[in-house]
């Protein structure tokens, strides 16, 4: 199985460093032109026809992302998906308007970074420090930060894939730190109880369990895996 990830908003690629080396991380957020929820999704999927036995793994923004491109998936590429701390809508997601008005016209400043980490991770101190200096290059590094990321924002505002959801019949494991304040666990319940092939892990962290517990996170992600490597081999 190759794992190809997907990160959230602003967030490098560093944030799956925690799962083996030997993986392809998608930085949607480099397209040009800035791309919407539909257009990540279809060049997502264009990647993993490069690819065998593909699990995609998505963060946030990047794990509807996922959801999408397995929905634009009409030939089977797509073998499994892990889906962390991500939603299907944006239903009683904050004030997701505002907030995308707020990062349209924001500039990414240090100070920005320091507020957006505090406020999606349980405590700052679990994140180690070489994430944290990822996360600040990477702000650095790119062209338009907060307006790509408004871009993609508004285009999950307007997107529901709830009614959609069955038809995702790929074997799907839900990881959701249930500390989490931008995305309560209710939205992993939702996308849970409308897939008929899913299983639900929470942790006890908030919005990034890829690099809040990192271990934790490439154990359970890891040993879905090799379930489904197993599964293959019978």
């Amino acid at each position: 199985m190759f794992l190809i990830c997907v990160p959230g908003n602003l967030c490098p690629p560093e944030s799956f460093d925690a799962l083996p080396p030997d993986k392809y991380v998608y930085e949607w957020m480099r397209l040009d032109p800035i791309p919407s929820l539909q257009e990540a999704a279809f060049e997502l999927l264009k990647i993993a026809t490069l690819y065998d036995n593909v699990i995609l793994v998505g963060h946030s923004t990047g794990g509807i992302i996922c959801m999408q491109a397995a929905l634009f998936d009409s030939t089977g590429i797509i073998k499994g998906m892990v889906l962390v701390n991500t939603g299907a809508n944006t239903n009683g997601h904050k004030d997701i308007r505002s907030h995308v008005k707020e990062l349209s016209s924001q500039p990414i400043t240090d100070v920005f970074i320091d507020q957006y980490l505090a406020a999606r991770v349980q405590s700052i101190d679990s994140v180690s420090a070489n994430i944290l200096v990822a996360f600040q290059e990477y702000y650095k590094s790119l062209s338009e930060p907060s307006i790509r990321a408004a871009k993609m924002l508004q285009s999950q505002v307007d997107t529901d894939l709830i009614p959609e959801l069955k038809r995702i019949k790929i074997p799907v494991l839900i990881v959701h730190g249930i500390l989490d304040k931008v995305r309560p666990v209710r939205f992993a319940e939702e996308i849970h109880s409308h897939l008929s092939n899913s299983s639900l892990r929470t942790l006890p962290c908030g919005h990034c369990p890829n690099i809040e517990m990192p271990s934790k996170f490439a154990q359970e992600v890891l040993e879905y895996v090799s379930k489904l490597n197993d599964r293959n081999l019978m």
